[in-house]
């Protein structure tokens, strides 16, 4: 096996459990041949996860019978795609394997690369990637920015040997968990390159996106000098050209698909997985007992969120046309550069109705906008009425109540209608997002308005059955 390896212009050295960092850096590969219980559990603990975030592949050798214990004793980084159990016979493939294998950018030590930003509370793989990404700079200045559930940065940095000069622009920086970030560059490859256009998305450097054991590390250009959308729209009397942007440019390629699929599309369930899927869970629960009470106290509402889910669920198959959609279309993954809308944040991205993007986006934009509280409801009744779903609301003078946001929505609802093949598809659509909201926790959201979001939803889940059971 050494001779194996030095033809290959590797060197194999003896390992230990307790690898340091400047022992991982330059290493391709580690190669654990028949495991004791004992290694197993210093595998389990800390090797294997330091290992993974290097970049190195692993190979796990042992006989057959031993492969499946192992591989649930390492449970759950077991299912990572760096890690490799082979039966001891075929131990002679792992030299050749090795060197076909790019275990990517090596750790830069401190000495090499100073870090700036990077709060001690952060997880210790994540300082690893970033060392890794940038380890052909000297410097890396970190500007932490609001996000959801992952970190995210602006980066500044300065090279090391740079052809072009030493301090290019800045970088977007997004640490997730492992799962997400390794959906979202999944994402990247094979629904926007191709679909979404270059000058609507940030374009991320591959070279640099990185995924370790537990944590995922995704690099690209920082979109300069934009701004998010709910700040545009609060600012809208009548018109806001980011929304033809956004529909006619950003999201064209994805849209368009649903018109050129060969059959016609059949009636099926809007939601197939149910209105609120994932919500059910105990955490979701406990806010929907929360707004149900809410509810109760000041509209009167006697159904809850899973039962208002459960109506919604139960309307029959309607035909709609379905594409991909952004799956997480909010005024803050939408931002403004000069007029014209970028997407930013690919890792919901996935098949859905037509309608689903303009119902998430245009829900989330009424929620959050600043108002006084009565115009607010006021303004809510009449704008998630029946009517003013199934046909498009009048514009509204600049004079009016939230009047900026109403012809906002008012443009998305153009782009939404116009793709209805079912009567009532969309007000389905804007139903399902808004019981969502109600069951959403996020930071910064108000609270006060989920009961009335609650009792739209229920609004409308009473006439969708009765305009259904009227055209069946």
């Amino acid at each position: 096996m050494t001779r194996e390896f030095s033809q290959r212009d590797l060197t194999l050295l003896a390992a230990n459990p307790s690898l340091h960092a400047s022992s991982l850096a330059p290493a391709r590969a580690i190669i654990i041949h028949d495991p004791t219980d004992t290694l197993l559990q210093v595998l389990s603990s800390k090797l294997l996860g330091s290992c993974l975030a290097h970049g190195l592949r692993i190979y796990i050798v042992a006989k057959i019978g031993r492969i499946g214990d192992i591989d649930l004793r390492l449970r759950p980084l077991a299912y990572h795609s760096q890690l490799q159990f082979l039966e001891s016979t075929r131990l002679k493939q792992i030299p050749e394997n090795c060197a076909r294998f790019d275990a990517g950018p090596s750790y830069a030590p401190p000495a090499a690369l100073n870090i700036i930003g990077l709060t001690g509370g952060a997880p210790a793989e994540d300082e690893i990637l970033l060392r890794r990404a940038f380890a052909d700079c000297t410097q890396l200045e970190l500007r932490k920015m609001d996000s959801g559930t992952a970190s995210v940065f602006q980066g500044f940095v300065t090279l090391r040997d740079s052809r072009a000069g030493p301090v290019p622009l800045p970088f977007f920086i997004k640490v997730d968990r492992y799962p997400k970030a390794s959906k979202e560059l999944r994402n990247y490859a094979d629904c926007t390159a191709l679909f979404v256009p270059f000058d609507a998305r940030p374009n991320i450097d591959e070279r640099r996106c990185l995924l370790g054991a537990e944590r995922g590390l995704i690099v690209g250009n920082f979109v300069e000098r934009s701004e998010a959308l709910i700040r545009v729209v609060e600012r809208s009397a009548s018109y806001c050209p980011v929304i033809d942007s956004l529909f006619n440019h950003a999201l064209r390629g994805w849209r368009a698909q649903a018109h050129w699929r060969q059959d016609p599309p059949p009636a099926q369930a809007m939601e197939p997985e149910g209105a609120i899927r994932s919500f059910r869970d105990a955490r979701f629960l406990r806010k929907a007992s929360e707004c149900e009470a809410q509810s109760r106290r000041s509209n009167g509402l006697t159904l809850s969120p899973t039962q208002i889910g459960d109506m919604l669920d139960a309307l029959p198959p309607v035909v709609h046309r379905r594409a991909l959609a952004h799956g997480d279309l909010h005024g803050e993954n939408v931002v403004a550069v000069d007029g014209r809308a970028v997407l930013i944040d690919f890792v919901n991205v996935a098949d859905g109705p037509l309608v689903k993007d303009p119902a998430a986006l245009e829900t989330w934009l009424f929620l959050k906008i600043t108002s006084d509280p009565a115009d607010w409801a006021r303004t809510a009744d009449e704008l998630y009425s029946w009517s003013n779903l199934v046909t498009l609301p009048q514009s509204r003078a600049p004079t009016q109540p939230l009047s900026g946001v109403w012809n906002v929505i008012r443009q998305i609802r153009q782009f939404a209608l116009s793709e209805q093949l079912t009567v009532g598809e969309y007000a389905q659509a804007v139903a399902i997002q808004l019981l969502r909201h109600t069951l959403r926790k996020d930071p910064g959201e108000q609270d006060h308005r989920r009961p009335t979001f609650m009792k739209l939803a229920a609004n409308l889940a009473e006439s969708l059955k009765r305009t259904r059971s009227s055209l069946a």
